[in-house]
């Protein structure tokens, strides 16, 4: 669900100094701290433990009104489908991991990831939106057919007009597959007809993201404008699909 206020934060910190530098553990403290102060939400406290493997995040309290929560239902035929942010991180992430990335694609992943899905409740109200979603671990396949289903309704994506990281296609192709994106396409594909759409933009549809963008769902007269308003910002947004009442599948790729 979206549409609420964040108000405070706590960090929550699980790392060690056998592990991981000193200083590279000040810069994800620094790091965390510069992006919730972008977000507006101060940090005022938080527990750090020892732990073999680095781990950051915060427990974030805010409060919300019900009437402006977006879910991920609701989505209703009719609707076109809004992508705000390309994809490709997780497979430019696993490059990176084996130092292959190239620093193009680096510098342009870690841009989207430390992007902020900063769009005003009102906003989205005033410009009917139906549902709402982000994409992270489940790709934009797992989060699409949530929504898809969560809605009783069926996606027809067109592969072409999807949004991606450059360089983030070749570095499929050449076999940077992370095992999210596998374990992604062995649950989902079942309910998914891609029809002729070529394989590595499968990849790139099953690709588990990092802060990936938002999937929306709202009435076609008024994309356009939300999508313009969204550009404003510096975002892609763009329209990847419909949505239908009845599909043999409840994602279709055209």
């Amino acid at each position: 669900a979206m549409g609420g206020k964040p108000l405070v934060a706590l960090s929550i910190l699980a790392v060690s100094t056998s592990v991981v530098e000193e200083d590279d553990i000040r810069h994800m403290l620094s790091g965390g701290v510069d992006k919730m102060n972008e977000a507006g939400v101060p940090v005022i406290g938080g527990h750090s433990i020892r732990d073999s493997e680095a781990k950051l995040g915060y427990c974030v309290s805010g409060i919300a009104r019900p009437e402006r929560i977006f879910s991920n239902a609701g989505a209703r035929p009719g609707d076109v489908l809004l992508l705000t942010k390309p994809l490709g991180t997780g497979i430019i992430s696993t490059a990176l991991k084996a130092g292959k990335a190239g620093a193009e694609a680096e510098a342009e992943s870690v841009k989207w990831m430390c992007t902020l899905n900063r769009v005003d409740p009102e906003v989205l109200s005033s410009h009917e939106v139906h549902a709402i979603t982000d994409i992270t671990g489940f790709g934009l396949i797992g989060h699409a057919m949530e929504m898809a289903r969560a809605s009783e309704v069926f996606f027809k994506l067109s592969a072409d007009a999807i949004p991606v990281i450059k360089g983030a296609m070749s570095l499929a192709g050449r076999g940077f597959l992370p095992g999210g994106l596998v374990s992604n396409r062995d649950y989902f594909s079942c309910a998914v007809d891609w029809n002729r759409t070529d394989e590595l933009l499968q990849h790139l549809a099953m690709d588990p993201q990092t802060s990936g963008g938002l999937l929306i769902s709202l009435p076609e007269e008024r994309a356009e404008a939300l999508a313009g308003l969204l550009r404003e910002d510096g975002f892609p947004a763009c329209i990847i699909g419909k949505i239908q009442g009845s599909g043999k599948k409840r994602l279709e790729f055209i």
